[in-house]
């Protein structure tokens, strides 16, 4: 690949939008006490989203 080729790769992935889509954590490990009488995973969905200025968070209780 020639300089020419490489320069004009690098300055079309600099000129691109970054963003992050969603990140999701499922949580379905016991820290203390009882297992949840459910024993499907996950009990809590934690997703993180990119937003117009900022990072949303998103709570979901499932299988409680």
């Amino acid at each position: 690949m020639s300089f020419r080729n490489v320069l004009l790769s690098a300055s079309a992935l600099l000129c691109m939008p970054l963003y992050a889509g969603n990140v999701i954590f499922d949580i379905n490990q016991l820290i203390t006490g009882t297992a949840p009488a459910s024993a499907a995973n996950p009990w809590l969905r934690a997703t993180f989203s990119d937003v117009a200025g900022g990072v949303q968070l998103n709570l979901q209780t499932m299988n409680l």
